[in-house]
């Protein structure tokens, strides 16, 4: 049986248009369709409260913003409405670093 994804919410977290697009085109080949962006950390968690959704994707993102702060405030801050969300860290880099850090973060 194959899963069904259509009635899941996804909140995308990216730094830029182009590849929000991208990524958003594939969850929809998924059948992922409640899917909500963000282009800052602070929309991000201003949204991931409201909306509180199943599975949380993020962009390695570029100062001021930060991925890894995302990830640390969704999983510890006092009003996160659900700090075991699953959440995805997206990066373009390979390093062994750019995997341990954000396992490490949460």
């Amino acid at each position: 049986m194959a899963y069904q994804f259509r009635n899941m919410t996804v909140l995308l977290v990216e730094s830029t248009r182009a590849m929000a697009d991208l990524t958003k085109s594939i969850l929809l080949t998924f059948g992922v369709t409640d899917i909500h962006t963000a282009f800052s950390t602070q929309e991000a968690y201003e949204k991931f409260c409201l909306i509180e959704p199943d599975l949380v994707i993020i962009d390695w993102l570029q100062e001021p913003d930060n991925g890894l702060e995302l990830t640390k405030r969704i999983r510890s801050a006092a009003d996160s409405p659900n700090p075991f969300t699953p959440i995805i860290l997206m990066t373009g880099y390979s390093q062994k670093k750019r995997v341990l850090t954000p396992r490490d973060s949460g």
